[in-house]
């Protein structure tokens, strides 16, 4: 699958080194990423990536990581049909991006982070995971979720997929 061709060119997900299932508290590197904006059903999913994907390599960009899918609202708050989400990938410092693309930084700051193997379809379970621990530690949400997808789910079955999640965070007020 096209929106996949990046993993092979950017290693494996052996290469990782959290233990799958610990959540940790880290800081996040600055990186700039380009993307598309999206609402609605995460079942377009699959058809923005690959319309994303598609115009990226028409504007001749290479990306620096793997896939990304960034959530701007949390879907048990929200409904399906306002659900805000992006595509996309991290990009070298300085790329220019065209419309459709918009491009963004992400600045370093503390977050919690999972390493998650598993499918998309329990992936809630995992969110409900980060918020109850980061409410116990005495933290809040500061930005919108992140999920670095390391694995091809074409060529992955569900129960195997890792998935990177991050959400910058910040002690209650």
């Amino acid at each position: 699958m096209l929106s996949f061709l990046l993993l092979s060119l950017l290693g494996t997900a052996t290469e990782i080194s959290p233990t799958v299932g610990e959540v940790i508290f880290r800081s996040e590197a600055a990186f700039e990423y380009a993307y598309t904006d999206h609402q609605g059903s995460y079942a377009a999913i699959p058809a923005a990536v690959q319309d994303f994907m598609a115009e990226f390599f028409r504007q001749g960009h290479k990306p620096a990581s793997a896939l990304l899918g960034i959530y701007l609202n949390y879907a048990k708050d929200s409904q399906e049909a306002d659900y805000k989400w992006r595509i996309a990938l991290t990009v070298a410092k300085g790329t220019v991006v065209k419309p459709p693309l918009q491009k963004e930084l992400f600045e370093t700051q503390e977050v919690i982070f999972i390493l998650r193997k598993g499918s998309y379809d329990t992936v809630g379970e995992t969110y409900d995971l980060l918020h109850k621990t980061m409410a116990a530690k005495g933290y809040q949400i500061n930005g919108p979720a992140f999920e670095r997808y390391l694995s091809d789910p074409s060529q992955v079955a569900p129960q195997d997929l890792l998935t990177e999640i991050f959400i910058p965070i910040k002690k209650k007020d």
